[in-house]
């Protein structure tokens, strides 16, 4: 190969100090400005925890269930999860047929994975309206209006169409309230959780009995990959 070399560029970064502060933000320095980044990071950084921390316990939570659990709900739940994960690959332009190719996995083994995962949900969705039952959660007019202009205005839309459209819709207006009841629910169990650290979660993973290890197998599923992940 010949190869004719015609231009050398090199990638110049301005100077980091206040001059630049004040042309990238609204701060007159360069401190403030860093201050600010670290305030939005960390803010970010807990908003994650916080998430991860409320999923984890609403799964601890799902995991104490002792009741049967309705094989017609899971069903129901599989059903509606399946068709949302094939909107999603749908969406992103990928073939299930290219999906399970790319993942090596069955449809059966597909199915049979998005079960648990629908199982565990519906567990979870039980145990937290026992909670709402528990501690007599109720969801007055007040919040559900105020949560609804809540996403209208996050949505640029006008909020007293928002409100006028949900109490026009009963079964939308009742599948609202159950959901802010769940939340509320989820709320105080997550209050009265106790976060223990890694090294505590991993002596407890160590734990092991031939029980928990059969009862956890039979539950737990594989991640399911979407492209993008």
């Amino acid at each position: 190969f010949h190869v004719k070399m015609s231009d050398v560029k090199e990638r110049v970064l301005p100077e980091l100090d206040d001059e630049l502060a004040m042309s990238v933000s609204e701060f007159d320095t360069l401190e403030e400005l860093r201050a600010d980044v670290r305030e939005r990071v960390r803010g970010i950084i807990e908003a994650e925890a916080d998430r991860r921390f409320r999923s984890s316990v609403l799964d601890s939570l799902g995991a104490e269930l002792t009741t049967p659990v309705p094989e017609a709900l899971v069903t129901s739940r599989l059903s509606s999860m399946t068709r949302s994960f094939s909107q999603t690959l749908a969406a992103r332009g990928v073939a299930l047929n290219d999906y399970l190719q790319v993942t090596g996995l069955t449809s059966e083994q597909l199915v049979e994975d998005m079960r648990a995962q629908a199982l565990d949900a519906v567990r979870a969705d039980l145990a937290l309206e026992a909670v709402v039952a528990a501690e007599g959660i109720d969801v007055p007019d007040e919040m559900v209006d105020a949560w609804v202009r809540e996403q209208a205005d996050e949505a640029d839309e006008d909020p007293a169409t928002a409100v006028e459209r949900l109490l026009g819709d009963p079964a939308s207006l009742t599948a609202l309230r159950q959901d802010l009841a769940a939340q509320k629910a989820l709320d105080i169990v997550v209050e009265n959780a106790k976060p223990i650290t890694a090294e505590q979660a991993e002596a407890k993973q160590k734990l092991w009995t031939p029980e928990k290890e059969t009862a956890q197998s039979a539950a737990k599923s594989q991640a399911i990959w979407t492209p993008g992940s």
